[in-house]
């Protein structure tokens, strides 16, 4: 997907300035396509919308229909009524033709490659001295009956009490910009902290505008940020000098802490 568009004050050109670009969600686009899979579909859909809420992982359309996507047609016929799916679907016909309607919709945008801080006391950032980009995620999609798990992310917690992707659904609405490790800093441009306010403001933008912003940071160059703990430099120096010693085998033998003698015996006078 492309990235948004841009616009800028119409007065600013005027004016010989330039205002900061302010990122735009591009318009919701549906369209149709057809498929010919084999059966069974491994799909769950509304029975009142047809709308696609769930992919089974050895689906035949796995990557192909995404959470949100209405089932319009199947070979040839147009669904107005649930029974109507049953009865084809309960054919003696290996392949089905079906007619897909997507409105599932995502994009994303490079906000800036800094240096990754890290918040030390309470008015104190320590710059880390890695390097991590901070991407705008936007995903839309239509009206679904289950809000609970539209886009397909499970969530945790770091080591530094960050949220943090832990886990994406494969073939679901998140899968196409997040990945494992990325530190989710923002949703909606308000800062979150825990779970309980993501999966309020993510399931609030679900019911209302339908469109949920996502400000993500991860390591420039696409690896994982990991759940790591930060440690001096020195004692990492000693750690790879002690497992120098132990691959070339000059590790002295430790001597036993506690030393045991034998108690001689005392002499005794003969009367």
């Amino acid at each position: 997907m492309g990235d948004p568009a841009e616009k800028t004050c119409p007065d600013a050109s005027r004016r010989g300035l330039r205002d900061a670009p302010t990122p735009l969600v591009p318009p919701l686009t549906e369209f149709c396509q057809t498929y010919i899979v084999k059966k069974p579909l491994g799909l769950r859909i509304t029975k009142n919308t047809f709308q696609v809420t769930h992919i089974d992982p050895n689906s035949p359309l796995r990557g192909l229909v995404f959470l949100g996507d209405t089932l319009s047609a199947l070979n040839g016929k147009k669904i107005k009524k649930y029974e109507t799916i049953e009865q084809i679907l309960g054919e003696k016909a290996e392949r089905v033709k079906m007619e897909c309607q997507h409105g599932g919709f995502s994009c994303s945008k490079l906000l800036a490659t800094t240096i990754e801080r890290v918040h030390v006391g309470t008015d104190l950032d320590k710059p880390a001295g890695r390097i991590v980009s901070r991407y705008a995620v936007w995903l839309r999609f239509p009206d679904a009956e289950n809000h609970s798990n539209s886009l397909g992310l499970t969530i945790k917690y770091d080591s530094r009490e960050r949220l943090i992707v832990a886990d994406v659904e494969p073939g679901s609405l998140g899968s196409i910009h997040l990945s494992p490790g990325d530190v989710i800093k923002e949703v909606n441009d308000q800062p979150v902290s825990s779970i309980t306010m993501f999966i309020f403001n993510v399931n609030k933008s679900c019911v209302t505008t339908k469109t949920v912003k996502l400000t993500l940071e991860c390591l420039a160059g696409g690896q994982e940020i990991h759940d790591e703990a930060l440690v001096a430099d020195d004692a990492v120096d000693i750690a790879v000098q002690h497992l120098e010693f132990l691959k070339r085998g000059q590790v002295d033998k430790a001597r036993p802490a506690l030393r045991t003698t034998t108690p001689q015996m005392g002499k005794h006078a003969r009367g």
